[in-house]
């Protein structure tokens, strides 16, 4: 259940940062570069948090 918990919080706090680099730094390769490893990371965090829940091999 924590692990959850906590995982939930450290993706927040990732898209938070990503989002004031997006936000305060104009410039559009950086922009590029931030989206891509946001939705790399997105993906990551559902498949280890919430895919296949009854397979804890």
């Amino acid at each position: 259940m924590f692990d959850k918990f906590f995982a939930c919080i450290s993706m927040l706090c990732m898209i938070s940062f990503i989002a004031i680099i997006l936000w305060f730094v104009d410039a559009w390769d950086l922009r590029i570069i931030a989206i891509i490893v946001l939705c790399m990371a997105s993906y990551d965090f559902y498949l280890l948090a919430f895919k296949n829940q009854n397979d804890k091999s």
